[in-house]
């Protein structure tokens, strides 16, 4: 557990340039986390082309949180595979307010979704990854059932401060399509429930936003990230582990322990983090499914 005090920071602002305290820069942004805010976050790539950050419905963010509360022994092959529709952006969030519409891709391969029975037909066929129109066979079933057998192994090594052994474990298992950005979404979910802000969910955007309240980034600024390795690297679980390091260290010492009690921060921190430029070295993400994720779902 986390016993420093956060540091004192004040450099939070709005979409427009207004300074605001660290409670309201929560509160502004993750309400723009949302489909049911009609103020829009517009943003300019690094390419110059403009865009406003994508939003998620509430009653997706409903379901997933739900999901976070899980052992992950107790996972269906429908969180599973929710998760990572919600993660590679795979859900129309602006049409899923009483219930979840995927992409079309991915509704043709998992079926209509029910709150009570989940998917009606996960994992029949290939589905494909948020940008890349190559179909990969993701292996929900299978996933589901390493979490189910070594769930609580994953938790003892979070607990202990394992993570890069708990990596290892993960980037040993043969499932296509699941890089770096989804390993550590799929230990996020199996570890959030017993130990909760230990092993955040890593998102570029998050990490653009943190570094950017820590060295007093104004707007449209650059922020220096660094990227991510492929999972295929020799140094991968090395590099991930002190890099996620870095990264909760960030969290807490500017949020302190407030940010394993609630994810308006996540949220917040998501939205805010498009408002910044990647750094040239950020650009070269070598992993695709990182390059591809222009929706949450932090994370994703």
């Amino acid at each position: 557990m986390y016993t420093e005090q956060p540091k004192e920071f004040n450099n939070y602002y709005t979409k427009n340039g207004k300074k605001l305290s660290k409670e309201e820069f929560i509160s502004y942004y993750n309400v723009r986390y949302f489909t049911n805010c009609t103020d829009k976050v517009s943003y300019t790539t690094d390419t110059g082309k403009n865009y406003s950050v994508r939003k998620t419905s509430r009653f997706v963010e409903t379901i997933i949180e739900k999901i976070l509360k899980k052992a992950p022994e107790d996972f269906t092959c429908s969180d599973v595979a929710l998760i990572l529709a919600w993660k590679i952006g795979k859900i129309s969030h602006t049409q899923s307010d009483h219930n979840i519409i995927l992409h079309k891709d991915w509704k043709k391969s998992l079926g209509e979704y029910s709150e009570f029975e989940g998917f009606t037909s996960w994992n029949v066929g290939p589905v494909k990854r948020f940008g890349d129109n190559r179909p990969i066979t993701i292996d929900i079933k299978g996933i589901t059932n390493y979490l189910h057998k070594n769930g609580q192994r994953l938790n003892d090594l979070i607990g202990n401060g394992n993570i890069e052994t708990a990596l290892e474990e993960l980037v040993q298992q043969p499932w296509q399509g699941i890089g770096t950005v989804y390993l550590i979404t799929l230990l996020y979910f199996a570890t959030n429930h017993q130990h909760p802000g230990k092993c955040p969910i890593y998102d570029r955007f998050a990490m653009r936003a943190l570094l950017a309240i820590k060295e007093n980034k104004k707007i449209g600024e650059t922020v220096n990230c660094k990227k991510l390795p492929d999972k295929n690297s020799s140094k991968f679980c090395k590099t991930i582990s002190e890099e996620m390091k870095q990264y909760t260290n960030l969290i807490y010492d500017i949020f302190g322990e407030e940010y394993h009690t609630t994810r308006d921060i996540d949220r917040a921190l998501w939205v805010y983090g498009h408002l910044f430029k990647a750094s040239a070295d950020a650009k070269k993400y070598l992993d695709s499914d990182c390059n591809n994720i222009l929706s949450r779902q932090h994370f994703l």
